[in-house]
């Protein structure tokens, strides 16, 4: 599969691993969101060390970096480490860190899986923290990228000693999959996003040739294919007590929800209190995501609380309910009796962020300007799913529909209510109305588009051809 999106990242990762003074990158982000792709897209050829970290106890880990370092050292063409030095933490990075002499190419050590470091009570980071303190000291450009599926205490302890860069990487957005989605017309992408989501793993088991319906049977509706355990597979070895994150996830499932909806779906727990061990570590992992409204004062405790993933929310809805008939073979009946007649509900949930996606990535072409900042307002009498301000400085509201009939006169009166409801983008020399249909809008309402300047309709077909550079 072609290498999709995230060049901002690699940009940033690039220009990192060129410089002259020392550093210490995290990459990190759920499971199969491309962290290791990622590292190796950006890593120059011959000037780096690069180890999977292994299971093993800590003695069977650095020998593994140590026979690394020695296939660096015979590419290179170059002394290898001696018996002293290969047989020490200490004595590797010591190494390693003489290989990056002021004046010299950039060396980079690459360290991937590295909680494996941690889990096996390893004594490498503090010797790796030694190795960067005499890097910035002498001005050595050693470079020390790390991945992990969230980041660690340790790991930023480690970064006392140098530059400290953390990539966190979300899954990809609606416009940076579009090549990967199945489906004939724009609609039909939005709903594929919304079943196979942006975790590059999960694309890459997809074929574009092929219906949605094929591609669920092949990636999720058959006892042994790839996606059938998914819900639990992204929780297994990051938690304990594994079922109540289950119910965390299930509760969140039909859509984003405040704290009061996660509590009524997680049974066992006497007050919400309780609850927000197992919330914050789903945030730790990337697969949740607590948000803000945009207008919510600093000290704000409302927050609504989604699944990052639109597939990992798709599993839950869908699969997770019906795991016996899975078993026992029934894919095309979950797909006939449950998946097909749910399957709009549960795109009208994941629609308001492709919308919000369209305007981060693709609105320059309709609107004039991207957007400097993409979110949601909401308060006692107002619930706008899709707003912020472009980068020209106006102030933008909007509404995103996923429903068969077109928009209608309604959305807007309803939407300017709203707006007169919330003080955000108070005194914006522009304010502008944005309605986002599936299903387009009726003769009145595009009357009334046309009458006012403020008033932007946008259908899934832009959505669709937004640049996902």
């Amino acid at each position: 599969m072609n290498f999709l999106g995230r060049s901002t990242q690699i940009h940033r990762l690039c220009r990192v691993l060129t410089a002259r003074e020392p550093s210490l990158t995290l990459v990190s982000g759920p499971r199969g969101v491309g962290k290791s792709a990622l590292v190796l897209r950006c890593l120059p050829p011959g000037r780096h060390v690069l180890l999977r970290v292994p299971p093993l106890p800590p003695g069977g880990q650095r020998a593994a970096l140590a026979d690394a370092v020695r296939r660096f050292a015979a590419g290179a063409q170059i002394e290898p480490p001696g018996e002293e030095d290969a047989g020490s933490w200490e004595g590797l990075f010591r190494w390693l860190g003489a290989r990056a002499a002021p004046g010299g190419e950039p060396l980079i050590l690459v360290l991937d899986d590295a909680a494996r470091l941690t889990e096996s009570r390893s004594r490498a980071l503090t010797p790796l923290a030694g190795a960067l303190g005499r890097a910035r000291t002498e001005a050595g450009p050693l470079h020390v990228v790390l991945t992990a599926v969230h980041p660690e205490a340790a790991f930023t302890r480690v970064a006392d000693e140098g530059r400290f860069h953390h990539l966190k990487l979300a899954p990809l957005t609606f416009p940076e999959v579009l090549p990967r989605l199945p489906g004939r017309t724009p609609a039909d992408r939005v709903i594929a996003y919304g079943v196979f989501g942006g975790i590059p793993r999960n694309l890459r088991t997809l074929d574009p040739d092929l219906g949605l319906g094929a591609n669920l049977r092949r990636w999720m509706l058959r006892p042994e294919a790839p996606g059938a355990e998914l819900g639990v597979a992204v929780l297994r070895g990051d938690v304990q007590a594994e079922a109540r994150y289950v119910a965390v996830l299930a509760a969140l499932a039909p859509g984003e929800g405040g704290w009061k909806a996660i509590h009524a779906g997680v049974p066992g727990m006497a007050y919400g209190g309780q609850l927000a061990p197992y919330v914050k570590r789903l945030e730790e992992l990337g697969l949740v995501e607590a948000r803000r409204s945009l207008d919510a004062r600093p000290a704000s405790r409302s927050r609504r609380y989604r699944i990052t993933d639109p597939a990992l929310a798709f599993w839950y809805r869908f699969i997770l309910p019906h795991r016996t008939e899975l078993l026992r073979g029934r894919g095309r009946d979950i797909l006939s009796h449950s998946i097909r007649p749910g399957l709009a509900a549960h795109t009208a949930t994941v629609f308001p962020e492709v919308c919000r996606h369209f305007m981060r990535r693709g609105a320059e072409a309709r609107l004039g300007a991207a957007a400097r900042q993409a979110g949601s307002l909401w308060g006692s009498d107002y619930d706008i799913p899709v707003a912020g301000v472009l980068r020209t400085g106006a102030a933008y509201y909007g509404q995103a529909l996923w429903r068969e009939e077109p928009a209608d006169i309604g959305v807007l009166d309803a939407l300017d209510e709203q707006v007169r409801n919330t003080r955000y983008g108070f005194g914006k020399e522009r304010r502008m109305r944005l309605v986002f249909s599936r299903a387009g809008y009726t003769q009145e309402l595009a009357r009334a588009a046309a009458r006012r300047d403020d008033v932007t309709l946008i259908g899934v077909e832009e959505m669709d051809a937004c640049d996902s550079a």
